[in-house]
């Protein structure tokens, strides 16, 4: 019966440690998060999702589970995408009325409201487009950062080169009126509904300017790379990176998620990055 007691006790005091916040954007946009505080003593540290995701994602979940259970202080947000209070994936073809300096710009917020709780040290995580979001925070940042940690970093030019030329020769053609159409990004092929000035905002993040916000990064970046992605077969993207002033560390047998056994690969080179033992 003790030891019932005790367990239940031990559940009880873990769920009480994860609480969903709140903040209110300066577009008036509310923005919530997952937040699983420990000592202030410690770097907090910011896990962003991926393309039109959550932060109940798998990758996301294993990540931040790691770090909160090396003792760290973990918020996980839920990238408004232009939608308060937003909590649930977005398909491909809902109107999207965000731009990648929107989503950068929250991660900015996220920083300010951690540091209005006590924290001093903070650093960013983030898989796939996320780690592009974080980039993209990067160009209006304030927040001193410990360490900045990009999983599966790529443009968002990795489609079909005549698709995207001629998708982005019509938005640049669109520009005037900047109407609502479709066009392709990332997954979304053919039915991403944006205007065309969002749309070049994520195409504008080319493969030259990820390298050179990388280069110019006053803190400490490290760049890890999925060996069996398909997106990086047949290119010489990991080159270009190791090229960078970044620390590349490629995970051979990881796919674009690191499921299955490249999760434990993921998540030590995440503490290696961090320098958790």
């Amino acid at each position: 019966m003790k030891k019932t007691v005790l367990l239940l006790a031990l559940l009880f005091a873990q769920v009480t440690f994860a609480e969903n916040v709140t903040i209110t954007l300066k577009n008036g946009l509310t923005a919530n998060a997952n937040f699983r505080s420990h000592s202030t003593n410690k770097p907090a540290i910011i896990v962003v999702h991926g393309f039109l995701s959550t932060y109940n994602y798998y990758t996301v979940q294993v990540i931040s589970d790691e770090l909160y259970d090396k003792g760290y202080t973990v918020l996980t947000p839920n990238l408004t995408l232009g939608i308060s209070n937003r909590s649930e994936p977005i398909s491909c073809d809902s109107l999207h009325q965000n731009t990648i300096n929107n989503e950068g710009d929250e991660i900015n917020a996220w920083l300010d409201w951690l540091e209005s709780k006590g924290y001093r040290h903070f650093a960013l995580v983030g898989h796939s487009t996320g780690s592009n979001s974080i980039l993209a925070s990067l160009e209006n940042n304030k927040t001193p950062l410990d360490a900045i940690i990009l999983a599966a970093l790529y443009d968002f030019n990795t489609l079909p080169e005549k698709v995207l030329e001629r998708d982005k020769k019509r938005a640049q053609n669109n520009l005037i009126s900047d109407k609502p159409d479709t066009y392709s990004l990332a997954l979304c092929r053919g039915n991403y509904l944006t205007t065309s000035s969002n749309y070049l905002s994520y195409l504008n993040w080319t493969k030259t300017r990820i390298i050179d916000t990388l280069n110019r990064s006053p803190y400490p970046i490290t760049v890890i790379m999925p060996g069996k992605d398909s997106r990086l077969a047949g290119t010489d993207w990991l080159e270009q990176l190791r090229q960078t002033q970044a620390k590349v560390r490629l995970i051979p047998n990881a796919d674009h998620f690191f499921t299955s056994d490249a999760e434990f690969d993921l998540t030590e080179a995440i503490n290696q990055a961090l320098n958790i033992k």
